[in-house]
Formats: structure tokens, sequence, C-alpha cells
């Protein structure tokens, strides 16, 4: 339920409150003229800035009302800003082997692209394919791109160690490669270190950092100060100074150097709230910093106990106890702080209620501040409101990042109950059908995502639907129900029909009917449109290895990239055995072959490869065993077609 006051509206007035700053806030983003200045410099001339500060500190506000505002679009070729993880209600079974963390990225940089086109591009395919931006004589500009809460790729579970190593790997690359590519990373404090050991992307002649401190005192003025202008309301003399004191101002006397710009905007926020409607001038009489705050805390409690479900007393009770003090640090162990799971402690976090710190190997939790000490005593969580339909599924997307699948589904489920919230609803089912199709139950996801192609029908998302069709017929597939698949994939076809995905998916599922003449029709269309698109070069190897068409099957599976997140599959390789034994090359077949085998024992297709190769190798004893083998095998089984050409490899005598 993190809130997304728009700006000038009642509630919030001119300051942003718990969200950042978005573009459009520009006009009152005040207190970081040196910082944008120098970010905006070094993001210009070097081909890395890493930004990096605490939690709450304005990271993504420096970046979105600050930096970008300053640059001119006509002088660089500015991506829109980038993040690692953009929600989890995507129907991600309709996507080819993809790296999630490039996918989410590749996304947000060109968010009207069909998600089937970006899904297995590199960076550098990313940036290849793009038109290059060009000066007035001609010159190419400097490409500026930004990605926001990089944290986050070390954090949740939305990727693998191997899939994150290969997305910074990525960055590396176009980096090198690509001469006017400019980008900004922006992390928090404990994981800039997770950031520095990727010594291939860190070059000290290209790469520049900069910390982001809290406010000044002077800076401070200038944030309470300016977004007031132009309101219809003005500060009574001394009450800007009077705010910034009470920021400042310590247990037992002491006053703090410098204010924290989440508190302040906390403290702004909920004391304008506060304000009678009719109300011109802002006196000392209006100021409730002390409240705003135990409001501010009181909020982000009721809404991180929804979103985890968890009693938000209890919650508020725990953050009492452990960090009441104000001054307690507590070390984050197994999973746990303090007795609480860390994924809640994190989402207290991610509301600036708390801060984390990395020492001696370990995380380390502490109050985004002392000030809160006081605020937090005093704070009571507020009657619950019923959250909104786009609140539960913020939260199932945010819980499911963190791995909490019972969770997310419950908030999905919540979202399928709101009427009228339609698309939202739509969304919510896909997610609900991902949730069961990571689970490996496909009659469930089935369910799910035809619940969800139902409510983008009413809302008349076309693509939407050519996507969902598209998965329900990938999980048909994937049970064995050839047919309804190759209908489901037509149907796709008919919502999407340039979407090269679909288009490949139907090929394939034509091929495993035993259409190969059909499917390299729709094939050669794909790669004719597209040139390279690899999952079509994948099916059309295969295909052509099937129909003993060696060489052109070696072509094509010898252009499939090699990439950490889809290595060649055993079911590719072994494809690739039968067309090099095709060729003459029987050690390289057997070898590839048996790799195969060894990779998965179990696998139909694979073992009629194995089998195939065998028999082009003369080793018709082997071939009989792997071809029993290869019937009997469910891991998966063999389609029809593949089915017709084992029995023949059957009959074949052993010599």
């Amino acid at each position: 339920m993190t809130s997304d006051i728009l700006p000038g509206s009642v509630d919030g007035g001119p300051y942003a409150g718990p969200r950042p700053f978005a573009t459009r806030d520009a006009h009152r983003f005040f207190g970081r003229s040196p910082s944008v200045a120098w970010v905006a410099k070094a993001w210009q001339e070097r081909k890395l800035t890493i930004l990096s500060g605490s939690s709450g500190v304005g990271k993504t506000s420096l970046i979105q009302a600050g930096v970008l505002p300053q640059l001119s679009a006509g002088r660089f070729d500015i991506l829109p800003m980038g993040r690692v993880f953009d929600g989890l209600a995507f129907p991600v079974a309709a996507l080819p082997d993809h790296n999630p963390y490039t996918f989410a990225l590749l996304r947000a940089w060109r968010p009207t692209e069909p998600p089937t086109r970006l899904a297995g591009l590199t960076v550098s395919d990313f940036l290849r394919r793009r038109k290059s931006r060009t000066d007035w004589y001609g010159n190419p500009v400097a490409t500026l791109a930004a990605i926001d809460q990089f944290e986050q790729l070390f954090q949740g579970t939305i990727g693998t160690a191997e899939q994150r190593d290969a997305f910074v790997a990525e960055l590396a690359e176009a980096l090198d490669a690509h001469h006017e590519f400019h980008l900004l990373i922006s992390v928090r404090d404990e994981h800039l270190p997770d950031v520095v050991s990727y010594s291939r992307l860190m070059h000290d002649a290209v790469t520049d950092r900069f910390r982001l401190q809290p406010f000044t005192p002077e800076a401070a003025l200038d944030a309470v100060r300016g977004p007031v202008t132009g309101s219809g309301r003005f500060f009574a003399e001394g009450v800007p100074e009077e705010i910034v004191r009470e920021l400042r101002a310590g247990p037992a006397g002491t006053v703090y150097d410098t204010v924290e710009p989440a508190l302040l905007q906390a403290a702004c926020f909920h004391s304008w709230r506060a304000l009678p409607g009719d109300h011109g001038a802002i006196t000392t009489e209006d100021l409730a910093v002390n409240r705003a705050l135990a409001e501010f805390v009181g909020e982000a409690v009721l809404e991180t106990a929804h979103e985890h479900s968890v009693p938000a007393e209890g919650l508020l009770s725990w953050l009492r106890s452990t960090f009441g003090g104000g001054g307690s640090t507590v070390e984050e162990r197994s999973g746990q702080v303090a007795g609480l799971s860390a994924v809640v402690v994190r989402a207290l976090q991610s509301r600036h209620v708390l801060k984390a710190e990395w020492r001696s190997g370990a995380r380390h939790y502490r109050l985004q501040h002392e000030r809160l000490a006081g605020p937090l005593r005093s704070a009571t969580v507020p009657s619950p409101e019923a959250p909104t339909a786009e609140d539960s599924l913020r939260a199932a997307e945010y819980v499911l990042f963190e791995g909490d699948l019972g969770r997310a589904h419950a908030h999905a489920e919540s979202v399928m109950s709101s009427p009228g919230e339609i698309r939202l609803q739509g969304q919510a089912a896909s997610l609900l059908g991902n949730i069961a199709y990571a689970q490996g139950r496909l009659a469930e996801a089935e369910t799910h995502y035809r619940k969800a192609a139902v409510c983008f029908e009413v809302v008349q998302d076309n693509v939407a639907v050519g996507w969902l069709f598209a998965v329900i017929g990938r999980v048909l597939a994937m049970r064995r129900d050839w047919k309804p698949a190759l209908d489901a994939f037509e149907a796709a076809l008919k919502r999407c029909p340039d979407d090269p995905q679909v288009r490949t998916e139907l090929g394939r599922t034509l091929w495993l009917l035993g259409r190969p003449r059909a499917a390299l029709s729709m094939l050669n269309d794909v790669l004719d449109r597209t040139g390279d698109h690899t999952e079509a070069l994948r099916v059309r190897g295969q295909v052509l290895a099937d129909l003993g068409q060696a060489r052109d099957a070696l072509r094509d599976l010898d252009r499939v990239p090699d990439r950490p997140w889809h290595q060649r599959s055993p079911a590719i390789r072994a494809a690739r055995a039968v067309a090099l034994a095709g060729v003459g090359s029987f050690d390289a077949a057997r070898e590839e072959s048996s790799q195969a085998v060894e990779d998965e024992p179990a696998n139909g297709p694979v073992l009629l490869y194995a089998a195939e190769v065998a028999s082009l190798t003369g080793d018709g004893r082997s071939a009989q065993e792997l071809v029993r083998r290869a019937l009997a095998a469910d891991q998966p089984e063999l389609p029809p077609h593949q089915r017709e050409r084992a029995l023949l490899v059957q009959r074949l005598p052993e010599r």
C-alpha cells in the first residue's frame, strides 16, 4: 500500500512524502544542487558512474527530479530509468529462455516493445538494434542509461547467481563494445561492495563513484522552503528553521549535524496533510514534527503488516522493543532479525523506518535515524482501510520477489475478488498462473491463464490475450495435449500475427504433431523477418536434424548463442549429435550424444537422438538399448512423430 500522491494533491501538498520524487516533480525538488551537478557531469563524462547511499537518502529522487531534468534530450540519447526487477505478472511461460535481470532492464528501456521480442537479447544486442542518435553534424551522441535500485540484483529469488553474474558481464561487455554508452548505477550502501567485487565491470579509468549524504542544515532549509512556492500557502517567519531544528534535535540536548531526507519528507508531508483546508500562513502552532513522524511510522507498519500478513500491533511492538532506544543495532542471522523474518525487516527498510549496513560479514539493521526513537515510542497503528486491488497486486509481486509463494497467492486471490478491477484481475490471474507453473502444477496454471485471457478480452487488450493463449499453448504442449496446444497457438497468432515467439511456438507444435514441412514454413518466415531469432534457430535446427538435413541443421544449431542462461540443452546437443553423425563427424557425435544422455537420462527425445547416433556410427547394440529406453522415457516422453521413428530404429537389425 505504498503511497503514490500526485503533485499538488490535498494529502501531501508539494511534498513527495513516502514515495520518490518523479521527473514531473523537478519544480519542487530542492536542496541537492551540488550533488545534481556532480552526478550529471560524471554521467556524461565517465563510462560508468556509481551513485551510492543509504536507503531513504534520496538516490532515486536525485536522478529522476534532479539529474534527468538537467540534461537536454537534444544533446543526449537518454533511455528511461531502468530496473533489474519490474513485476512478476507477465505470463513468463510465453517467453523463450532468458535472463530475468536483462529482461526487466530491457522492458524498462523499451516499454512499448513486445516482451517476447526482448527476451533472450543481451544488453549489447539491444544497443546494436537501436537506431543510434546523432547531433546536427551527424556525429553520434552519448547514450545515457541509468539502473536504479541495483541492490535488487543481490536480493530476492527471481534469478540465479549464474544469471546475476551473466547480467553484470553483459553490462561490462556493453560498456566495452559501445563507445557512446554511459551507465549510471544507483545502489544502497550495504550492496556497494557487491558491485565493486565485479572487477570486469569496474575500471578505475572510466568509473566514478559518488556517495549521496543526508542534507546539511542549509540544504534541508531549501528542501522545506522551496516546494511551498506557488502552492497558495507560505511559511511564517522562522517556521522552516524550526522544522529543521526539530529534525536535528536528539536526546538530552544533542543536535545532529545532518537531516535525513526521508524524515524531512515524512515530517513535511504529514504536517501539511494535517493543515486546515483554508490555511494560508503556516505558523509554529501548525508544527507537529513528532506527531508527523509517528504517523509516518504507524502507516509504514500498517502497510508492511498487510503486505506480509503479520499482526500490525505485534510488528509495532517488535520495533519498539528492538529499536526503541534509538541507537540499537541488530544483526541478521539465518534469515531472522531479533526473531522476525528478515523479509519483513527489509520491507521496513524499503519504507525508510530502518536502514541496513554491512559489517563483519553480516547485515545489521538500525533505525533510519535516532531521531525516530521518540516518534516510534508514541506511534500507533492507524485504523486499517481495505487495501485497493492495486495495493494487493503490488504486495503479491513484492512477496513473490522475496520467494513467499503462499502470501503472493493470497494477495493475488484478493485481487481476483475485487469488483470492477478487470485489468488488475487479469494481471493477478496471470501471476497465479506463474506461481502454479513454477511449481509444476500445469493444469492449475492453465486454468489461471485462461481466466487472465478472459479478463484481457473484456478490456480489449488483444496483445495480452495473444500472449496468454501462447502460454496456454506451451502448457498444453508440456502436458502432451498436442491438438489443443496447436489450437491455442493459432488463437495467439490471430491476435499477435507479427510476434516472432508466437510464430516460433506454433512452428514447434506443428513439428511435434508430425508436420515438419508446415513447421519449416513457419520457422523460415520468422527467420526471414528477424534474421537471428534464437529460439527459431534452435527449433528449425532440430526439425532439420529430424529430416536428415544434417548440414543445414548444423548451420542453425551452431548459430545459437551459447549463453549462461540458455546453454545448449541436452535435447539441442543430442539433435546436433545426429547432425554431426550425418556429416561423418562420428567422434564428435558420440561425445555430444553421450554428454546429453548423461545430463538427462530419462528424456525421450534425447535418448532417441542418441540411438540414431549409435545406429549411424555402427553400434547397433547400443542403438537398440537406447531406443528401448526412449520408448519408456517420460521426462518428457516422445512426441507422436518421434515415437514412430523410434519404432523404425527398433526394427533395425543389430550389427
